[in-house]
């Protein structure tokens, strides 16, 4: 999302302006690879694609067939959508290619598993059944503090947020989501600490929304106007950070530049029709009335 921001502050006129919205994932696993692990990642990536179609090749025909049919399915699937982000898919993949793997005993049809498999098998799926379990007692813990908030017991559910911090540091929409929470009920400074946090792994026009009001509220105008714009150019056809700009500049005192967000909201074309873009021009003509 920077550097779509970027991209919209260079060519605000751009064709595109009316397209944007947040942006989490470029679907397509190879940009994606390339994006997080640069072209080492991807090299390596294609190295392990080939050796597996190569191993699939030299295979029993059965095999053969099935696993290339999914590999093939897979690997044009990744061109236009994220596959790896499903279990049935590793799943699918893993039945498919590891008969490959496996060899056949001499003077029968019967597969033998390599020594090395017997070994590494057991432990890697031990390992990941492992993680994916304290992973999902982790997600059901927090979606249930996540409804006991909304409930209104927010100051209630912070102590366990806190707590659970240490263990899911690494996930940006949990820090999103704790921020959000400090946020509501006005601990401002907390807020934007862990918001920093989250920027790290994530930035997107919430996080940076996120920010902006935590900084307005710390009493850092300057950069919370910078927070706005910049969520402002990462979408440039919302409403929102304009809205929330003209109102910092009227609450500090500075009607001029507050008339020219108001003038900026009225002219500013709209992508979907709501009450809340006609709030937010109603407010901007009821300034611009009063000047």
């Amino acid at each position: 999302m920077d550097a779509q921001a970027a991209y919209f502050s260079v060519h605000p006129d751009s064709p595109y302006v009316m397209l944007a919205d947040n942006v989490t994932h470029p679907f397509n696993e190879y940009i994606k690879l390339t994006v997080n692990y640069g072209l080492v990642g991807l090299s390596i990536a294609l190295c392990l694609l080939a050796l597996t179609i190569k191993r699939l090749f030299n295979s029993r025909e059965n095999v053969k067939v099935i696993g290339l049919a999914v590999t093939a399915a897979v690997f044009v699937m990744c061109q236009f959508s994220y596959p790896f982000h499903y279990a049935a898919v590793w799943f699918i993949a893993a039945v498919s290619i590891i008969p490959a793997l496996l060899k056949e005993s001499e003077g029968t049809e019967e597969w033998e598993t390599p020594k090395y498999l017997r070994i590494t098998l057991p432990i890697l799926f031990s390992v990941l059944l492992a993680v994916v379990l304290r992973m999902m007692y982790l997600d059901l813990k927090w979606a249930e503090m996540s409804k006991r908030s909304l409930a209104g017991h927010t100051e209630r559910m912070l102590p366990y947020y806190e707590k659970m911090k240490p263990q899911m540091q690494h996930n940006p929409l949990f820090l999103y989501n704790y921020a959000a929470e400090l946020n509501y009920i006005g601990r401002y400074e907390e807020s934007l600490a862990v918001t920093e946090e989250c920027r790290k792994g994530w930035n997107d026009y919430d996080v940076q929304m996120l920010l902006a009001d935590n900084l307005e509220n710390t009493g850092q105008i300057d950069q919370a106007i910078g927070a706005y714009q910049h969520a402002l150019d990462m979408i440039p056809c919302r409403f929102e950070p304009l809205e929330s700009m003209m109102t910092v500049y009227l609450e500090n005192g500075d009607t001029l530049r507050a008339i020219e967000m108001a003038e900026e909201i009225i002219i500013k074309p709209v992508k979907v029709q709501s009450f809340r873009v006609e709030q937010i021009r109603s407010a901007a003509t009821q300034l611009l009335s009063n000047k």
